[in-house]
């Protein structure tokens, strides 16, 4: 089974503190499929998505125009220089619409396995790799984060009886 879905700045409604639509591209997609290894005794699933997001966001900060900045004592003056400047006449506010981005990709395999009629094993192993690249704060510094984390599973079931059942799991 194969899917995707579309999402663009043409299908959004405007924010309402913007003068234009802001610029969106968000595709999710993937595919997943399953069977069996062995009849009625092992099966296996396997599964992956990637998430692509690019997109900006509205930002009104307030900062300091050149003469506040001027004013600056030493010991702050090289922060203060990272402010942006005002851009609305009139304010010591600044608007923008940085941009911001999303790849991600997401992949989950597993195997069960009937050992006897009253006991299964299945193994299953996910992993995610992530990048996230935006600005952040008031001087709208640009960051990036990478993510990687990777998990497995173990497990087995046994049915000891009607009214009995044990489970034991590794993660």
């Amino acid at each position: 089974l194969a899917f995707r879905y579309l999402r663009n700045e043409k299908l959004d409604a405007r924010n309402n503190f913007d003068i234009t639509r802001a610029p969106l591209r968000a595709n999710n997609f993937g595919f997943n499929f399953g069977g069996p290894i062995r009849r009625n005794k092992t099966f296996f699933f396997a599964n992956s998505e990637w998430n692509i997001r690019r997109t900006t966001q509205p930002a009104t900060i307030q900062t300091l125009n050149a003469a506040q900045k001027a004013q600056a004592v030493p010991a702050v003056a090289a922060l203060a220089a990272l402010l942006p400047e005002p851009n609305i006449p009139g304010t010591n506010l600044h608007r923008a619409n940085p941009s911001s981005s999303v790849d991600q990709n997401s992949q989950v395999l597993r195997v069960d396995h009937e050992l006897t009629p009253t006991q299964r094993i299945f193994w299953r192993m996910t992993r995610l790799s992530a990048i996230n690249k935006g600005v952040s704060g008031a001087s709208f510094a640009r960051f990036e984060s990478a993510v990687g984390p990777t998990g497995h599973s173990l497990q087995h079931i046994w049915t000891a009886g009607p009214s009995i059942l044990n489970e034991a799991r590794l993660n």
